[in-house]
């Protein structure tokens, strides 16, 4: 199954949606699951619930929540932490990568970190 994605608060940006979407994924938002402002942990039961991997540029708290689910044995479908620093267009560049290169399954309770997909890399 095709990677789907959830971007979380931190991440969703009405570009890099409309351009995944032009791409072909599947993408959620927080304004539109009605999840605006709720505490993280929300944000990944939601887009483990859902089966997207979740993007963020919330790297402390999701890494400790990965780590958190991991050592309690809850599963979620990916998080990808996407530093603020990056440009978007360049987000859409490299979501669209891994989404190409990486399923859903192969994705479930990983973390990846999106500056790792670089273009000249892999």
């Amino acid at each position: 199954m095709r990677l789907s994605f959830y971007l979380d608060d931190d991440s969703a940006s009405r570009m890099v949606v409309r351009e995944l979407t032009r791409l072909g994924f599947h993408v959620r938002t927080p304004d539109e699951a009605g999840m605006r402002g709720v505490p993280d942990e929300q944000h990944l039961e939601f887009s483990a619930a859902e089966g997207h991997a979740l993007v963020t540029g919330n790297q402390a708290d999701f890494v400790r929540l990965h780590w958190e689910w991991f050592e309690s044995g809850r599963h979620h479908a990916g998080i990808i932490i996407a530093r603020q620093t990056m440009g978007l267009g360049q987000r859409v560049q490299l979501l669209a990568r891994l989404g190409g290169l990486v399923d859903a399954a192969q994705m479930r309770d990983h973390l990846e970190f999106l500056s790792a997909w670089r273009l000249d890399k892999r």
